[in-house]
């Protein structure tokens, strides 16, 4: 297992938990000869069809192990408890796991590393999400996300030719989910401010190069990308919460998922899904950070009745619970958004993820699905975000999601 630091923080008077966590980008090759070294071959290696070919070169280094690849049929695969499940049995005599993938194969190798109290490396194939080393893994079951608090990887490597090779648009996704982040921040700020969630900025500070990532040429560097997504997880796990790396966006891009899943639909990609929302938050912040932007005591001409009700899923379809119209919450957000750093636009967002090679067009969804995601997508979680200040205030409804969806990503 990774090793624990505290730390007492002068910030914000909690004592932090770092874990000491390693990261290397380049030849793997010499990090990867300790590790046979030191577990004598004992370890699983786990991958899917294609993560596991592009990686072989790579992989042969370690000589005798066990390779399990998770979708011999090629088949798309989620990160389910039952998946979870097949994998806990199949590192029965294991000492160590090393994930090979992004996503999906970190979640699980996380989650099934800490239900057997097993230390693991993360190799990274694609710089395709944010957050790649922190101490959390999002499980599904049955029709909801699950998110687990795990151990740290003790390594996280980043071979520099497998990242290179690697398909642009898995790694525009991963950029698409790190530039959404001065908006979790920004969330997470109004939380703290109406919620009582804790908030440092401590965390923040071991970023480091991630305003460079929202340059014109951010995303051409790889191994920038790689160190901010390493960092964000560290980062996460400090702050003890997810809220460094997920916010309103994350939730637009929840409720997307949970459609297609009730719907039996195909997931789209996630990073893909997260741009379009983040798109949307922007569009929010500009909003909400306008003078124009007011409290509307609640009336009979908003409406909250879904365009497209999904059955069995009541806690999104009730709104009840979190429509307060409550002034207070109102103007302790209204604290934060004035006095909040300057955000990218919505038409900045847009730029960087064109510049990335990204697409919104066509629209994944129907206009109507997705304004019933920015509509619903706060009921999903008891987390404060910038979806909570508009339906507190009275400016979102069935309507006004509409509006945005035609506005800004029409």
């Amino acid at each position: 297992m990774t090793d624990i630091t505290s730390y007492s923080c002068k910030e914000c008077n909690k004592t932090h938990e770092i874990n000491m966590s390693e990261f290397f980008y380049g030849d793997t090759g010499e990090p990867f000869k300790k590790l046979i070294k030191k577990y004598n071959h004992k370890f699983s290696i786990i991958g899917d069809v294609q993560t596991i070919k592009a990686s072989e070169n790579i992989l042969d280094i370690l000589g005798d192990h066990q390779i399990i690849c998770l979708n011999n049929d090629n088949n798309f695969l989620e990160p389910t408890i039952e998946n979870a499940n097949k994998l806990f049995n199949l590192v029965e005599g294991s000492e160590l796991l090393i994930a090979v993938g992004t996503g999906t194969i970190i979640d699980l190798v996380k989650y099934v590393a800490f239900k057997r109290s097993l230390p693991y490396v993360i190799f990274f194939t694609a710089v395709s999400i944010n957050g790649v080393a922190s101490n959390k893994s999002v499980i599904i079951e049955g029709s909801k996300k699950i998110t687990y608090t795990v151990s740290n990887p003790i390594m996280t490597l980043c071979d520099e030719e497998v990242i290179n090779n690697s398909p642009r648009l898995i790694n525009s996704y991963g950029y698409a989910d790190i530039i959404c982040v001065p908006f979790c921040i920004s969330d997470w700020k109004i939380a703290a401010q109406v919620s009582k969630e804790h908030y440092c900025s401590l965390p923040f500070s071991l970023w480091g190069k991630y305003k460079s990532i929202l340059s014109e040429n951010g995303f051409s560097n790889r191994k920038q990308m790689s160190e901010v997504s390493f960092a964000m997880g560290v980062s996460a796990s400090v702050a003890g919460t997810s809220f460094p790396l997920s916010g309103a966006e994350h939730l637009i891009s929840y409720y997307l998922d949970e459609f297609n899943r009730l719907n039996n639909l195909p997931q789209q990609a996630h990073g893909l899904q997260i741009g379009i929302a983040t798109i949307i938050v922007a569009a929010l912040y500009e909003k909400a950070i306008s003078k124009s932007f007011c409290f509307n005591k609640l009336n009979g001409t908003l409406n909250f009745t879904p365009y497209i009700p999904i059955e069995n899923l009541n806690d999104i379809q009730k709104l009840e619970h979190i429509i307060k119209n409550n002034f207070t919450n109102y103007q302790k957000a209204k604290e934060v958004l004035d006095n909040l750093s300057p955000l990218p636009t919505a038409s900045n967002i847009k730029e960087l993820l064109k510049q990335s090679g990204i697409s919104i067009f066509p629209l994944l969804y129907s206009k109507e699905v997705l304004a019933d995601a920015i509509l619903y997508a706060a009921a999903l979680r008891d987390r404060y975000t910038i979806l909570n200040v508009f339906l507190d205030s009275g400016n979102l409804d069935c309507k006004s999601a509409l509006n945005l969806v035609e506005d800004f990503l029409c």
